[in-house]
């Protein structure tokens, strides 16, 4: 599948393509293409929550590159307007989630949809504004939360609390990829968020 193709034709759909699941089947079956020819490693692996893995998924090739990033982007926002809730911002733990947000409030552009893109430190910054969250949080009240890979979570829930406690409540998580290890899902239930990937590793192995 050619992802260029694929998005220029979606994007000529305008708002339209949002709710279109033809073209979002079409857009996540080319992602999952691109993932197993240019992301997926295998080998012995430590993962950063410490397990070891017969496999590693290099998702910054994937964020990082302008043909996959829009069709991130377009999925991202295709998953908002699913919602039917009024979502100002689309935010994630840094730096995974860095490229995404981007991604996603750029192709947003694309479609007249006004979106703000906001990133989630880890720790309070020790100088200038001392910042929690980088970005315009004025007047968001509600927000979806991305991350690029999920094992146990817990950057993305430490992100989601995070946001709570500057008063923004997350409505959605959509990751990139879950890795099917743990029930990711049943944490965010725990909090009354939405949980959905994009991709599941089932469908990259």
């Amino acid at each position: 599948m050619d992802a260029r193709k694929i998005f220029k034709e979606i994007v000529s759909k305008g708002e339209s393509a949002l709710y279109d699941s033809y073209y979002y089947d079409e857009a996540r079956s080319a992602l999952v293409q691109i993932i197993k020819e240019r992301a997926l490693h295998r080998g012995d692996f430590i993962l950063s929550s410490g397990k070891k893995s017969s496999y590693y998924l290099d998702l910054r090739k994937i964020t990082l590159s302008s043909d996959s990033a829009s069709l991130i982007g377009y999925l991202i926002l295709s998953k908002i307007y699913s919602l039917d809730q009024d979502i100002q911002a689309i935010a994630g733990p840094t730096i995974g989630a860095d490229p995404i947000v981007s991604s996603a409030v750029s192709v947003a552009s694309l479609f007249d949809v006004d979106i703000k893109g906001l990133i989630v430190r880890k720790a309070r910054k020790e100088y200038g504004l001392s910042k929690l969250i980088e970005g315009d949080t004025e007047s968001v009240k509600n927000v979806v939360m991305v991350e690029d890979v999920v094992t146990t979570g817990g950057s993305l829930l430490d992100a989601c609390r995070i946001v709570q406690s500057e008063g923004i409540q997350p409505v959605a998580a959509f990751p990139l990829v879950d890795r099917q290890e743990t029930e990711v899902s049943e944490e965010f239930e725990k909090m009354h968020i939405f949980y959905e990937p994009l991709i599941t590793i089932s469908e990259i192995l």
